[in-house]
């Protein structure tokens, strides 16, 4: 009778108990969801980057959260002051549960949301809540419960595309780039102020690996949702194999601009320790992740093993390798784009001075077997085919927002579509609001 008691008296139960009961109740629903329904490997890859950005979300706000909102009892298994017992429960009951019973993503925010106003006043002595707590416990759940919802639905449905490819680097950069930086540096005592303490000339040349590192992990990125209309979560993969990009240079290009990323920060905060996360990252990589991907993507694409063998995995190659052949189409009357041409031609790349009127051309315009583009973006493209250093330059001007941007200020400065730009001075045609007429002569 006193144990019936202890467990259902909330003024008898200690914080240890709440921090098992946070863990096991969720865990038991978590079990019971899979041994019932068994699902397929796209709802469990839901249902995992659905619990891992509720988690993420969680140790985030509470790093930020004022005291005067609530704080936690300490415990033995806390991370950064945060019941490792509470956080896995939440990241079970808000996301994996969710992703792996399905239904309508609004009806399980109003459930959960309304468990937890009334749950947390419920977990006391395990945390002490404010008179203010509220304010926090919707800010968890706009940055944590509806974000995973929303990941969750959108990755077991395949709908999308933008929104949870956006979501991903999100996700994986703060855990690479934030979360594991903050857990080094708390448990050996560095501080990010080191960054800031570095000589300008170290500063400088880090700033510059890591910008070059993170243009090839994001137009990576990039191409799989553009070309491939997939994720780079191995179990949310593209629809066709992607050789363009930075997969004609190498084969890991994400994996290659993570570490880089990862070690670049350890050398400007002065942890070794995170140098070391680095290189074992990348060690992991190839030595598990990297089998497992030949051996996956072997027997989902035919082409695979011949594209595999002309790229190394790590080391990018100064010319591009396995590219499709392409055309580059400009407008036969017009001097910028003939001359823009003659400067982009490359092995593999065909360049087709054709008449704009007769062929629908309005910018210039890049195309082969997988994929197209105008303007900027195709300027990049055919920067891929010459060598390591220009296409680095095509990767980062085609990076999604970068593109659009420079497209808008080429057209503010005369470089716009066919139509709405001036001609060629020698060319008999003068273009003005997308009408055609003759020049007149002084005489006329």
């Amino acid at each position: 009778m006193r144990c019936w008691r202890h467990w259902t008296d909330p003024a008898l139960m200690t914080a240890a108990t709440i921090r098992n009961l946070t863990l096991a109740i969720p865990l038991v629903g978590l079990i019971a969801l899979l041994l019932g329904r068994r699902p397929s490997p796209r709802t469990s890859a839901a249902a995992f980057l659905a619990g891992l950005w509720v988690a993420v979300a969680i140790m985030i706000v509470h790093a930020s959260v004022p005291d005067r909102w609530w704080t936690y009892a300490a415990s033995p298994t806390a991370i950064l002051g945060l019941p490792l017992e509470a956080l896995l429960g939440w990241a079970i009951i808000w996301g994996a549960v969710p992703a792996l019973a399905g239904g309508p993503w609004w009806a399980w925010l109003l459930g959960l949301g309304w468990l937890d106003a009334v749950a947390m006043p419920a977990m006391s002595p395990m945390v002490l809540l404010g008179p203010t707590w509220w304010r926090g416990a919707l800010l968890v759940l706009a940055a944590g419960l509806l974000p995973a919802l929303v990941l969750g639905h959108s990755t077991r449905t395949r709908r999308w595309l933008a929104l949870r490819v956006g979501m991903q680097v999100a996700l994986f950069g703060s855990v690479v780039l934030v979360g594991l930086p903050n857990l080094v540096l708390s448990q050996t005592g560095g501080s990010w102020a080191a960054l800031g303490q570095q000589p300008l000339a170290v500063r400088a040349v880090l700033f510059v690996v890591a910008a070059l590192a993170a243009v090839l992990a994001l137009s990576a990125v990039a191409e799989l949702a553009r070309v491939g209309r997939g994720t780079p979560f191995p179990w949310d993969p593209p629809e066709q194999l992607v050789i363009s990009g930075p997969y004609a240079y190498l084969a890991n290009p994400m994996q290659t601009g993570g570490v880089a990323l990862l070690a670049v920060l350890g050398v400007g905060v002065g942890s070794w320790m995170l140098v070391a996360a680095a290189g074992s990252a990348g060690l992991l990589s190839s030595a598990v992740f990297d089998w497992h991907e030949r051996e996956t993507l072997a027997r989902r694409w035919a082409d695979y093993r011949a594209w595999r063998s002309s790229v190394r995995p790590w080391l990018p190659s100064w010319r591009p390798r396995g590219l499709p052949g392409s055309e580059l189409d400009v407008d036969a009357e017009c001097a910028i784009c003939r001359a823009t041409g003659r400067l982009l031609t490359a092995p593999g790349l065909a360049v087709r001075a054709i008449p704009a009127s007769e062929n629908g051309l309005r910018r210039l315009r890049y195309r082969n077997e997988h994929v197209g583009a105008e303007g900027i973006a195709a300027v990049g493209r055919a920067l891929e085919h010459r060598n390591l250093a220009l296409a680095v330059l095509g990767w980062g001007i085609r990076l999604p927002g970068i593109d659009l941007a420079l497209q808008s200020l080429a057209d503010a400065t005369g470089l716009g579509p066919v139509g709405m730009r001036c001609s060629d001075p020698a060319s008999p045609r003068v273009h003005q609001g997308g009408l055609s007429h003759r020049r007149r002569s002084d005489h006329s």
